[in-house]
Protein backbone atom coordinates (compact mmCIF):
# COMPACT_ATOMS: atom_id res chain seq x y z
CA UNK A 1 0.00 0.00 0.00
CA UNK A 2 2.87 2.34 0.90
CA UNK A 3 6.59 1.74 1.62
CA UNK A 4 7.12 -0.55 4.61
CA UNK A 5 3.36 -0.82 5.19
CA UNK A 6 3.61 -4.56 5.88
CA UNK A 7 6.33 -4.37 8.50
CA UNK A 8 4.76 -1.31 10.14
CA UNK A 9 1.37 -2.99 10.38
CA UNK A 10 2.97 -6.07 11.94
CA UNK A 11 4.80 -3.74 14.33
CA UNK A 12 1.44 -2.26 15.37
CA UNK A 13 0.20 -5.77 16.19
CA UNK A 14 3.24 -6.28 18.40
CA UNK A 15 2.52 -2.98 20.18
CA UNK A 16 -1.13 -3.98 20.64
CA UNK A 17 -0.19 -7.33 22.18
CA UNK A 18 2.41 -5.76 24.49
CA UNK A 19 0.06 -3.01 25.68
CA UNK A 20 -2.81 -5.48 26.18
CA UNK A 21 -0.70 -7.80 28.35
CA UNK A 22 0.68 -4.84 30.32
CA UNK A 23 -2.79 -3.41 31.04
CA UNK A 24 -4.26 -6.77 32.04
CA UNK A 25 -1.58 -7.21 34.71
CA UNK A 26 -0.81 -3.65 35.83
CA UNK A 27 -2.84 -3.95 39.05
CA UNK A 28 -1.19 -7.24 39.96
CA UNK A 29 2.20 -8.20 41.27
CA UNK A 30 4.95 -7.73 38.62
CA UNK A 31 5.40 -10.78 36.41
CA UNK A 32 8.70 -12.56 35.99
CA UNK A 33 10.28 -11.19 32.79
CA UNK A 34 10.09 -14.44 30.81
CA UNK A 35 6.48 -14.96 31.89
CA UNK A 36 5.39 -11.56 30.59
CA UNK A 37 7.47 -11.92 27.41
CA UNK A 38 5.88 -15.27 26.56
CA UNK A 39 2.43 -13.81 27.23
CA UNK A 40 3.14 -11.05 24.71
CA UNK A 41 4.44 -13.54 22.13
CA UNK A 42 1.44 -15.83 22.56
CA UNK A 43 -1.07 -12.98 22.50
CA UNK A 44 0.32 -11.47 19.32
CA UNK A 45 1.39 -14.59 17.45
CA UNK A 46 -1.17 -17.23 18.45
CA UNK A 47 -3.13 -16.80 15.22
CA UNK A 48 0.03 -17.03 13.15
CA UNK A 49 0.93 -20.25 14.96
CA UNK A 50 -2.37 -22.14 15.15
CA UNK A 51 -3.70 -21.34 11.66
CA UNK A 52 -0.67 -22.65 9.72
CA UNK A 53 -0.65 -25.78 11.91
CA UNK A 54 -4.26 -26.47 10.88
CA UNK A 55 -3.14 -26.31 7.24
CA UNK A 56 0.08 -28.29 7.75
CA UNK A 57 2.30 -25.30 6.94
CA UNK A 58 5.27 -23.67 8.73
CA UNK A 59 4.21 -21.24 11.44
CA UNK A 60 4.66 -17.49 11.04
CA UNK A 61 7.32 -16.93 13.77
CA UNK A 62 9.76 -19.26 12.00
CA UNK A 63 9.05 -18.15 8.44
CA UNK A 64 9.30 -14.40 9.20
CA UNK A 65 12.69 -13.61 10.71
CA UNK A 66 11.70 -10.23 12.14
CA UNK A 67 8.62 -11.30 14.12
CA UNK A 68 10.17 -12.53 17.37
CA UNK A 69 12.81 -9.74 17.58
CA UNK A 70 10.06 -7.18 16.94
CA UNK A 71 7.87 -8.58 19.72
CA UNK A 72 10.83 -8.67 22.11
CA UNK A 73 11.47 -4.99 21.36
CA UNK A 74 7.85 -3.92 21.95
CA UNK A 75 7.71 -6.02 25.12
CA UNK A 76 10.85 -4.31 26.42
CA UNK A 77 9.69 -0.73 25.78
CA UNK A 78 6.27 -1.37 27.37
CA UNK A 79 7.10 -3.66 30.30
CA UNK A 80 10.62 -2.54 31.19
CA UNK A 81 11.19 0.99 29.85
CA UNK A 82 7.60 2.00 30.70
CA UNK A 83 6.48 3.61 27.44
CA UNK A 84 2.93 2.25 27.62
CA UNK A 85 1.42 5.62 28.68
CA UNK A 86 3.17 7.28 25.73
CA UNK A 87 1.85 4.65 23.31
CA UNK A 88 -1.67 5.21 24.70
CA UNK A 89 -1.43 8.98 24.23
CA UNK A 90 -4.34 9.56 21.83
CA UNK A 91 -2.48 10.95 18.76
CA UNK A 92 0.11 8.16 18.96
CA UNK A 93 -2.53 5.55 19.72
CA UNK A 94 -4.48 6.67 16.65
CA UNK A 95 -1.43 6.15 14.40
CA UNK A 96 -0.70 2.61 15.50
CA UNK A 97 -4.39 1.71 15.52
CA UNK A 98 -4.67 2.78 11.88
CA UNK A 99 -1.78 0.41 11.17
CA UNK A 100 -3.43 -2.24 13.36
CA UNK A 101 -6.62 -1.98 11.27
CA UNK A 102 -4.45 -2.48 8.20
CA UNK A 103 -2.79 -5.53 9.78
CA UNK A 104 -6.08 -7.14 10.77
CA UNK A 105 -7.47 -6.59 7.29
CA UNK A 106 -4.47 -7.92 5.42
CA UNK A 107 -3.74 -10.87 7.72
CA UNK A 108 -7.31 -12.20 7.67
CA UNK A 109 -7.76 -11.75 3.91
CA UNK A 110 -4.40 -13.37 3.20
CA UNK A 111 -5.27 -16.34 5.41
CA UNK A 112 -8.60 -16.75 3.59
CA UNK A 113 -6.75 -17.01 0.27
CA UNK A 114 -4.04 -19.30 1.66
CA UNK A 115 -6.65 -21.65 3.09
CA UNK A 116 -8.72 -21.67 -0.08
CA UNK A 117 -5.66 -22.56 -2.15
CA UNK A 118 -4.79 -25.33 0.32
CA UNK A 119 -8.20 -27.00 0.28
CA UNK A 120 -10.27 -28.59 -2.46
CA UNK A 121 -13.94 -28.01 -3.14
CA UNK A 122 -16.40 -30.76 -2.26
CA UNK A 123 -19.59 -32.08 -3.78
CA UNK A 124 -21.55 -29.74 -1.50
CA UNK A 125 -20.27 -26.41 -2.80
CA UNK A 126 -18.33 -24.90 -5.68
CA UNK A 127 -15.41 -23.72 -3.50
CA UNK A 128 -14.09 -24.50 0.00
CA UNK A 129 -16.55 -22.32 1.90
CA UNK A 130 -16.38 -23.00 5.64
CA UNK A 131 -12.68 -23.86 6.01
CA UNK A 132 -11.20 -20.54 4.85
CA UNK A 133 -13.57 -18.54 7.07
CA UNK A 134 -12.85 -20.67 10.15
CA UNK A 135 -9.06 -20.69 9.73
CA UNK A 136 -8.91 -16.96 8.98
CA UNK A 137 -11.11 -16.19 12.00
CA UNK A 138 -8.79 -18.23 14.22
CA UNK A 139 -5.86 -16.38 12.72
CA UNK A 140 -7.40 -13.04 13.65
CA UNK A 141 -8.54 -13.73 17.21
CA UNK A 142 -6.61 -16.67 18.70
CA UNK A 143 -4.60 -14.30 20.88
CA UNK A 144 -7.73 -13.61 22.93
CA UNK A 145 -7.57 -17.12 24.35
CA UNK A 146 -3.93 -16.91 25.43
CA UNK A 147 -2.74 -18.24 27.77
CA UNK A 148 -4.87 -21.32 27.29
CA UNK A 149 -5.69 -21.57 30.99
CA UNK A 150 -8.14 -18.70 30.40
CA UNK A 151 -10.40 -21.28 28.78
CA UNK A 152 -13.56 -19.85 27.24
CA UNK A 153 -14.01 -17.12 29.84
CA UNK A 154 -13.16 -14.54 27.20
CA UNK A 155 -16.50 -15.29 25.50
CA UNK A 156 -18.39 -15.97 28.72
CA UNK A 157 -20.50 -12.83 28.46
CA UNK A 158 -20.25 -11.63 24.88
CA UNK A 159 -17.91 -11.90 21.93
CA UNK A 160 -15.04 -9.37 21.92
CA UNK A 161 -14.75 -7.17 18.85
CA UNK A 162 -11.44 -8.77 17.89
CA UNK A 163 -13.22 -12.09 17.32
CA UNK A 164 -16.27 -10.51 15.69
CA UNK A 165 -14.13 -8.39 13.40
CA UNK A 166 -12.04 -11.38 12.33
CA UNK A 167 -15.13 -13.44 11.48
CA UNK A 168 -16.94 -10.62 9.68
CA UNK A 169 -13.80 -9.77 7.70
CA UNK A 170 -13.18 -13.38 6.69
CA UNK A 171 -16.79 -14.14 5.79
CA UNK A 172 -17.36 -10.92 3.83
CA UNK A 173 -14.10 -11.15 1.90
CA UNK A 174 -14.43 -14.85 1.07
CA UNK A 175 -18.05 -14.68 -0.04
CA UNK A 176 -17.80 -11.44 -2.02
CA UNK A 177 -14.39 -11.93 -3.63
CA UNK A 178 -13.78 -15.68 -3.87
CA UNK A 179 -17.28 -17.18 -4.21
CA UNK A 180 -17.76 -16.12 -7.82
CA UNK A 181 -20.22 -18.82 -8.94
CA UNK A 182 -21.83 -20.24 -5.79
CA UNK A 183 -25.38 -19.34 -4.77
CA UNK A 184 -24.27 -17.63 -1.54
CA UNK A 185 -21.75 -15.36 -3.24
CA UNK A 186 -24.15 -14.58 -6.06
CA UNK A 187 -26.96 -13.69 -3.64
CA UNK A 188 -24.73 -11.50 -1.47
CA UNK A 189 -23.33 -9.61 -4.46
CA UNK A 190 -26.85 -9.12 -5.82
CA UNK A 191 -27.90 -7.64 -2.49
CA UNK A 192 -24.91 -5.40 -1.64
CA UNK A 193 -23.06 -5.08 -4.95
CA UNK A 194 -19.85 -6.58 -6.28
CA UNK A 195 -16.44 -5.52 -5.05
CA UNK A 196 -12.95 -6.23 -6.31
CA UNK A 197 -10.22 -7.62 -4.06
CA UNK A 198 -8.92 -4.12 -3.31
CA UNK A 199 -12.38 -2.62 -2.76
CA UNK A 200 -13.35 -5.38 -0.32
CA UNK A 201 -10.16 -4.83 1.68
CA UNK A 202 -10.80 -1.08 1.81
CA UNK A 203 -14.30 -1.71 3.23
CA UNK A 204 -12.93 -4.11 5.85
CA UNK A 205 -10.17 -1.66 6.80
CA UNK A 206 -12.76 1.12 7.14
CA UNK A 207 -14.91 -1.09 9.38
CA UNK A 208 -12.00 -1.71 11.77
CA UNK A 209 -11.02 1.97 11.76
CA UNK A 210 -14.55 3.21 12.47
CA UNK A 211 -14.93 0.71 15.30
CA UNK A 212 -11.70 1.96 16.88
CA UNK A 213 -12.95 5.55 16.53
CA UNK A 214 -16.25 4.81 18.29
CA UNK A 215 -14.56 2.76 21.00
CA UNK A 216 -12.11 5.56 21.81
CA UNK A 217 -14.48 8.54 21.67
CA UNK A 218 -17.82 7.04 22.75
CA UNK A 219 -17.75 3.62 24.39
CA UNK A 220 -14.92 1.10 24.71
CA UNK A 221 -17.46 -1.65 23.98
CA UNK A 222 -18.94 0.14 20.94
CA UNK A 223 -19.82 -2.14 18.05
CA UNK A 224 -21.26 -1.12 14.68
CA UNK A 225 -23.12 -4.42 14.44
CA UNK A 226 -24.93 -4.27 17.79
CA UNK A 227 -28.34 -3.62 16.12
CA UNK A 228 -27.94 -6.81 14.08
CA UNK A 229 -27.00 -8.73 17.22
CA UNK A 230 -30.14 -7.57 18.99
CA UNK A 231 -32.29 -8.66 16.05
CA UNK A 232 -30.53 -12.02 16.07
CA UNK A 233 -31.10 -12.55 19.79
CA UNK A 234 -34.76 -11.67 19.37
CA UNK A 235 -35.35 -13.70 16.22
CA UNK A 236 -33.49 -16.88 17.19
CA UNK A 237 -34.39 -16.65 20.89
CA UNK A 238 -30.79 -17.23 22.04
CA UNK A 239 -29.29 -15.79 25.21
CA UNK A 240 -27.37 -12.58 24.70
CA UNK A 241 -24.73 -11.00 26.94
CA UNK A 242 -25.80 -9.58 30.30
CA UNK A 243 -24.81 -5.93 30.62
CA UNK A 244 -24.79 -3.71 33.66
CA UNK A 245 -27.99 -1.98 32.55
CA UNK A 246 -29.80 -5.29 32.32
CA UNK A 247 -29.61 -5.73 36.10
CA UNK A 248 -31.19 -2.37 36.98
CA UNK A 249 -34.56 -2.37 38.60
CA UNK A 250 -37.21 0.21 39.51
CA UNK A 251 -35.01 1.57 42.32
CA UNK A 252 -32.45 2.73 39.73
CA UNK A 253 -34.94 4.75 37.71
CA UNK A 254 -34.41 8.50 37.77
CA UNK A 255 -36.88 11.08 36.38
CA UNK A 256 -39.70 8.86 35.16
CA UNK A 257 -41.50 5.58 35.76
CA UNK A 258 -39.44 2.45 35.29
CA UNK A 259 -41.78 0.97 32.68
CA UNK A 260 -41.79 4.26 30.73
CA UNK A 261 -38.00 4.39 30.69
CA UNK A 262 -37.78 0.74 29.71
CA UNK A 263 -40.22 1.25 26.82
CA UNK A 264 -38.36 4.34 25.67
CA UNK A 265 -35.02 2.51 25.71
CA UNK A 266 -36.50 -0.31 23.67
CA UNK A 267 -37.91 2.18 21.18
CA UNK A 268 -34.45 3.69 20.76
CA UNK A 269 -32.90 0.27 20.23
CA UNK A 270 -35.47 -0.68 17.62
CA UNK A 271 -35.00 2.66 15.84
CA UNK A 272 -31.32 1.80 15.45
CA UNK A 273 -32.29 -1.43 13.76
CA UNK A 274 -34.60 0.35 11.31
CA UNK A 275 -31.92 2.93 10.53
CA UNK A 276 -29.47 0.18 9.65
CA UNK A 277 -32.08 -1.63 7.54
CA UNK A 278 -32.92 1.64 5.76
CA UNK A 279 -29.25 2.33 5.05
CA UNK A 280 -28.77 -1.16 3.60
CA UNK A 281 -31.93 -0.79 1.51
CA UNK A 282 -30.76 2.54 0.09
CA UNK A 283 -27.38 1.02 -0.74
CA UNK A 284 -29.07 -1.83 -2.59
CA UNK A 285 -31.40 0.55 -4.42
CA UNK A 286 -28.53 2.77 -5.58
CA UNK A 287 -26.44 -0.17 -6.78
CA UNK A 288 -29.10 -2.14 -8.65
CA UNK A 289 -29.62 -1.03 -12.29
CA UNK A 290 -33.05 -0.03 -13.59
CA UNK A 291 -35.18 -2.94 -14.79
CA UNK A 292 -36.86 -1.01 -17.65
CA UNK A 293 -36.23 2.06 -19.80
CA UNK A 294 -39.37 4.26 -19.75
CA UNK A 295 -40.15 6.45 -22.73
CA UNK A 296 -38.31 9.76 -22.67
CA UNK A 297 -35.55 8.57 -20.33
CA UNK A 298 -32.01 8.44 -21.79
CA UNK A 299 -29.86 5.31 -21.54
CA UNK A 300 -26.32 6.70 -22.00
CA UNK A 301 -23.44 4.61 -23.30
CA UNK A 302 -22.33 2.24 -20.54
CA UNK A 303 -25.50 2.49 -18.43
CA UNK A 304 -27.50 -0.67 -17.78
CA UNK A 305 -30.99 -2.11 -17.92
CA UNK A 306 -31.05 -5.33 -15.90
CA UNK A 307 -33.49 -7.90 -14.58
CA UNK A 308 -33.42 -10.34 -11.64
CA UNK A 309 -30.33 -8.76 -10.05
CA UNK A 310 -31.45 -9.33 -6.44
CA UNK A 311 -31.59 -12.87 -5.01
CA UNK A 312 -32.00 -14.45 -8.43
CA UNK A 313 -31.09 -17.88 -7.07
CA UNK A 314 -33.83 -17.64 -4.46
CA UNK A 315 -36.51 -16.39 -6.85
CA UNK A 316 -35.41 -18.86 -9.56
CA UNK A 317 -35.08 -15.98 -12.01
CA UNK A 318 -32.44 -15.76 -14.74
CA UNK A 319 -30.60 -12.38 -14.57
CA UNK A 320 -29.91 -10.45 -17.78
CA UNK A 321 -28.15 -7.16 -18.48
CA UNK A 322 -28.60 -4.82 -21.46
CA UNK A 323 -26.20 -1.98 -22.25
CA UNK A 324 -25.20 0.36 -25.06
CA UNK A 325 -21.54 0.13 -26.05
CA UNK A 326 -19.45 2.37 -28.27
CA UNK A 327 -17.48 0.42 -30.91
CA UNK A 328 -15.40 1.33 -33.92
CA UNK A 329 -15.89 -0.90 -36.95
CA UNK A 330 -16.58 -0.32 -40.61
CA UNK A 331 -20.21 -1.33 -40.21
CA UNK A 332 -21.13 0.22 -36.85
CA UNK A 333 -20.07 2.69 -34.22
CA UNK A 334 -22.45 1.55 -31.45
CA UNK A 335 -24.03 -1.72 -30.45
CA UNK A 336 -26.87 -2.67 -28.14
CA UNK A 337 -25.80 -5.83 -26.33
CA UNK A 338 -27.22 -8.11 -23.64
CA UNK A 339 -25.45 -10.49 -21.27
CA UNK A 340 -26.56 -13.28 -19.02
CA UNK A 341 -25.70 -12.87 -15.35
CA UNK A 342 -25.00 -10.18 -12.77
CA UNK A 343 -24.52 -6.56 -13.79
CA UNK A 344 -21.05 -6.59 -12.18
CA UNK A 345 -19.83 -9.63 -14.11
CA UNK A 346 -20.55 -8.67 -17.73
CA UNK A 347 -16.95 -7.62 -18.43
CA UNK A 348 -15.86 -11.26 -18.18
CA UNK A 349 -18.68 -12.75 -20.27
CA UNK A 350 -19.47 -13.17 -23.94
CA UNK A 351 -22.53 -11.30 -25.26
CA UNK A 352 -25.79 -13.22 -25.29
CA UNK A 353 -27.30 -10.98 -28.00
CA UNK A 354 -26.13 -7.89 -29.84
CA UNK A 355 -27.37 -5.41 -32.46
CA UNK A 356 -24.94 -3.16 -34.34
CA UNK A 357 -25.94 0.45 -34.96
CA UNK A 358 -24.49 2.56 -37.77
CA UNK A 359 -25.38 6.12 -36.85
CA UNK A 360 -24.69 9.65 -37.98
CA UNK A 361 -21.91 11.56 -36.30
CA UNK A 362 -23.07 13.98 -33.63
CA UNK A 363 -22.58 17.69 -34.25
CA UNK A 364 -23.04 18.58 -30.58
CA UNK A 365 -19.78 19.15 -28.72
CA UNK A 366 -21.43 18.81 -25.32
CA UNK A 367 -23.86 16.02 -26.15
CA UNK A 368 -24.42 12.75 -24.29
CA UNK A 369 -25.07 9.85 -26.66
CA UNK A 370 -27.65 7.30 -25.63
CA UNK A 371 -30.82 5.35 -26.45
CA UNK A 372 -34.26 6.75 -25.81
CA UNK A 373 -37.73 5.27 -26.32
CA UNK A 374 -40.15 7.73 -27.92
CA UNK A 375 -43.80 8.17 -27.02
CA UNK A 376 -44.56 6.24 -30.21
CA UNK A 377 -42.41 3.29 -29.14
CA UNK A 378 -39.65 3.98 -31.66
CA UNK A 379 -36.15 3.42 -30.25
CA UNK A 380 -33.79 6.22 -31.20
CA UNK A 381 -30.10 6.89 -30.74
CA UNK A 382 -29.70 10.56 -29.87
CA UNK A 383 -27.16 13.05 -28.62
CA UNK A 384 -28.64 15.12 -25.81
CA UNK A 385 -27.11 18.53 -25.13
CA UNK A 386 -26.02 19.04 -21.54
CA UNK A 387 -26.71 22.78 -21.79
CA UNK A 388 -30.13 23.23 -23.39
CA UNK A 389 -31.30 19.58 -23.25
CA UNK A 390 -32.00 19.56 -27.00
CA UNK A 391 -31.83 16.20 -28.78
CA UNK A 392 -30.02 15.46 -32.02
CA UNK A 393 -31.27 12.34 -33.83
CA UNK A 394 -28.46 9.98 -34.87
CA UNK A 395 -30.41 6.77 -35.67
CA UNK A 396 -33.84 5.24 -35.20
CA UNK A 397 -35.45 1.80 -35.32
CA UNK A 398 -38.91 2.07 -36.92
CA UNK A 399 -39.54 -1.66 -36.31
CA UNK A 400 -40.51 -0.94 -32.70
CA UNK A 401 -43.26 1.58 -33.41
CA UNK A 402 -46.43 1.04 -31.42
CA UNK A 403 -49.82 1.49 -33.05
CA UNK A 404 -51.67 4.75 -32.52
CA UNK A 405 -54.17 3.04 -30.24
CA UNK A 406 -51.53 1.30 -28.12
CA UNK A 407 -49.35 4.39 -27.89
CA UNK A 408 -52.03 6.69 -26.52
CA UNK A 409 -53.12 4.71 -23.48
CA UNK A 410 -50.15 5.35 -21.18
CA UNK A 411 -46.53 4.53 -20.53
CA UNK A 412 -44.32 2.82 -23.11
CA UNK A 413 -41.02 1.26 -22.08
CA UNK A 414 -38.17 -1.00 -23.13
CA UNK A 415 -37.77 -4.25 -21.17
CA UNK A 416 -35.91 -7.54 -21.41
CA UNK A 417 -37.60 -10.74 -22.53
CA UNK A 418 -37.12 -14.10 -20.82
CA UNK A 419 -34.35 -14.86 -23.31
CA UNK A 420 -32.45 -11.67 -22.52
CA UNK A 421 -33.35 -9.82 -25.73
CA UNK A 422 -34.96 -6.36 -25.61
CA UNK A 423 -38.54 -5.58 -26.51
CA UNK A 424 -40.83 -2.58 -26.50
CA UNK A 425 -43.92 -2.86 -24.29
CA UNK A 426 -46.66 -0.58 -25.57
CA UNK A 427 -49.14 1.01 -23.19
CA UNK A 428 -51.89 -1.49 -24.01
CA UNK A 429 -49.57 -4.42 -23.25
CA UNK A 430 -48.52 -5.15 -26.84
CA UNK A 431 -44.93 -6.39 -26.96
CA UNK A 432 -42.73 -5.68 -29.98
CA UNK A 433 -39.31 -7.38 -30.30
CA UNK A 434 -36.41 -5.01 -30.94
CA UNK A 435 -35.62 -6.83 -34.20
Amino acid sequence: IFPYSTILSVFSNAINASVAVFNSNKDKAPLYWLHSLLLVLLTGLAGGIISPILLGKPIAPITNEYLIPMFIFTWYITHVVGLTPLLEFLPIKFIWHVLLALFRTQSVCSMVNITQNSLSSTEYYEIPLVGPIVVATISGCMGLFMPLDRGLNVVGNGTPWTAQGAFISAAFYHVVVNDKTGPIGTAVRAAIGSYSDEEAKVLIFTMHLLTFFFQVFFDKEANLFTPFHKVGYLFFQVTGPVGANDKKGPEDTVGWAYRTRLGFERLIEFSRIFIVIAAVSVHIYLNVPQSTLPSGKLLPVGDLVATCQILSTVTNCQPYVLTLEAINTNNANYRLVSYSGSSKEISSKEPLWSYNIKSNKSKLTDGTVGLVVGEDGVVRLISRSLVNKQDELLWSNPNTKCSVESASAGLIYLALQNNGQPEIVCSNGTKIPFI
